[in-house]
């Protein structure tokens, strides 16, 4: 059985500060999954009523994206390896040179 490693994708209102959890990113089986959240309180919906607006990669509710490759939209936010902080990074997440699957192998 692969292990699941998920990460729950936020966006904040800029006016009310507040979070909303619209979807989720999995990687499993040598693949990326990405789908919006619907249910529950502050989640798509919410947001989509407090100014969110789809991410232009993934227009639709509810389709479940699927990749090879980390998606574009995710994958430009990662800081590079190049970067003279990059560990000093990796350090105040709490996380180590083998959790950057990006360019450290």
């Amino acid at each position: 059985m692969s292990k699941v490693h998920t990460l729950l994708v936020v966006w904040q209102n800029k006016k009310s500060r507040l979070y909303y959890h619209i979807g989720i990113l999995s990687h499993y089986n040598d693949h990326y999954e990405f789908s919006y959240t619907d249910s529950g309180q502050r989640k798509l919906k919410d947001a989509l009523n407090n100014n969110y607006m789809l991410h232009p990669a993934f227009p639709f509710r509810d389709k479940v994206y699927h990749s090879k490759k980390l998606f574009p939209a995710f994958d430009r936010r990662l800081p590079s390896v190049n970067r003279s902080d990059f560990k000093a990074i990796l350090a105040d997440l709490g996380l180590d040179e083998n959790s950057y699957k990006g360019g450290l192998t």
